[in-house]
């Protein structure tokens, strides 16, 4: 995994992926919570990236193969740099790269890459959040936003927001093991008095659930993921 450096968003600006700009916006959350409240949590297709679909015209992608721009504060580089090598254990990924740049509050999205930032958000519910990017269904840009805002959060709470929403952005649905930070603790992490190692990292389940969307990074000429492209 590589760590660059870069001074801001024109750094990583493509025009070749232009034409791919996103038309719609969602909550990474509410995407599968809502679906799950109604019992139909099967119903909805899991957003994937489409650029990490074989032949999408615009990369000879085979895999996940993404950069994290890592605007956030310092203190959170621990997290993110843990929750990335977890989730590149899945036969899924072939590169989950991370690139610091400075300190950015203001989150704005950069196609093709998923950022994370951090800052004193307010009051809210949340002490992470993501933000999925999507046209024609596929993901193609996403953000992570840390509230700095919301006190007392110790570092297994920092470790579980980041890695839930880090596994969020990749398409990872909710779970109800207890034995994965893809559980949702929506409103319970203030009266969580004990956050137990378990709900810090992804479980077998995530990583294999990556493989399931993406298909083995060993196979390129994957059927599933050819089947899931519908290139429109």
């Amino acid at each position: 995994i590589d760590i660059g450096n870069a001074n801001d968003n024109d750094y990583f600006y493509d025009p070749s992926l232009e034409a791919w700009r996103w038309t719609s916006i969602e909550n990474g959350e509410d995407i599968w919570r809502d679906d799950e409240s109604s019992g139909n949590n099967r119903t909805r297709e899991t957003p994937i990236w489409y650029f990490a679909v074989p032949d999408n015209g615009v990369t000879n992608a085979s895999g996940i193969q993404l950069e994290i721009i890592n605007a956030a504060d310092a203190s959170y580089f621990t997290q993110l740099r843990r929750s990335v090598d977890e989730y590149s254990v899945s036969r899924a990924v072939v590169s989950l790269g991370i690139t610091s740049v400075p300190y950015q509050s203001l989150c704005e999205p950069v196609l093709g890459k998923i950022k994370l930032c951090s800052g004193e958000y307010g009051d809210t519910e949340w002490h992470g959040s993501s933000v999925l990017f999507t046209r024609d269904g596929y993901i193609v840009a996403a953000i992570i936003r840390i509230n700095s805002s919301k006190d007392g959060s110790s570092a297994e709470v920092l470790q579980y927001s980041v890695c839930h929403h880090l596994g969020h952005v990749l398409g990872l649905r909710h779970q109800n093991d207890v034995q994965s930070c893809m559980q949702d603790l929506v409103g319970q992490i203030e009266t969580n008095t004990s956050f137990s190692n378990s709900l810090q990292h992804p479980n077998a389940a995530d990583l294999d659930a990556l493989v399931s969307l993406y298909g083995p990074a060993d196979e390129g000429d994957n059927e599933q993921r050819r089947e899931r492209k519908g290139l429109r």
